[in-house]
C-alpha cells in the first residue's frame, strides 16, 4: 500500500496524470454561461463540430469548456457520453486550458458515426485552429 491507502502501480505501467483543478472550475455549467458564449462569441466550424469561444472573463482563473450535444443530433446516450469523454480528454491532454478563452463545443448531426480516432483528430484540429 502506498500513500493514503492507494495500491502501488505495477512497474512499467504508465502513471496517470490528473488535472489539479476541480471539475467545477474546468467546465461551464449554467445555461447563462452557455448563452453568453453563443451570443457574444466567435465561431469556428469543422465538418462535425462547431466551436464558439470568447476571451475568459476577468476574475476567472482558468478558461473553461462547455460541451453541448443535443439528443436530436445524437440520439443514443451512449454515443453522446462517448463524444463528451473524448472532448474532455482532448481538452485536458493537450492543455488547451492555456488558450485564455472560454469555449463551447457543439456536436453536429452524424458525429456519432465517427470512430474515436476521427473524433479526437477533428477536436484537436479545431482547438489548434483556435490557437493560431
Amino acid at each position: 500500500m502506498g500513500q493514503r491507502g492507494l495500491k502501488e502501480k505495477a512497474p512499467g505501467r504508465p502513471q496517470k496524470t490528473y488535472c489539479l483543478m476541480p471539475s467545477g472550475l474546468r467546465y461551464l455549467k449554467s445555461p447563462h454561461e452557455f448563452r453568453k458564449i453563443f451570443d457574444e462569441g466567435k465561431r469556428q466550424h469543422c465538418p462535425h463540430f462547431l466551436l464558439c469561444f470568447v476571451p475568459k472573463e476577468t476574475g476567472v482563473v482558468y478558461p473553461r469548456l462547455g460541451i453541448s450535444i443535443s439528443k436530436a443530433n445524437i440520439p443514443l446516450a451512449v454515443q453522446r457520453n462517448r463524444i463528451k469523454r473524448l472532448v474532455r480528454e482532448a481538452w485536458q491532454k493537450k492543455k488547451y486550458e492555456k488558450l485564455g478563452k472560454n469555449a463551447v463545443i457543439v456536436a453536429k448531426k452524424g458525429t456519432d458515426a465517427l470512430k474515436n480516432n476521427d473524433i479526437t483528430r477533428e477536436i484537436t484540429d479545431i482547438f489548434d485552429k483556435l490557437l493560431s
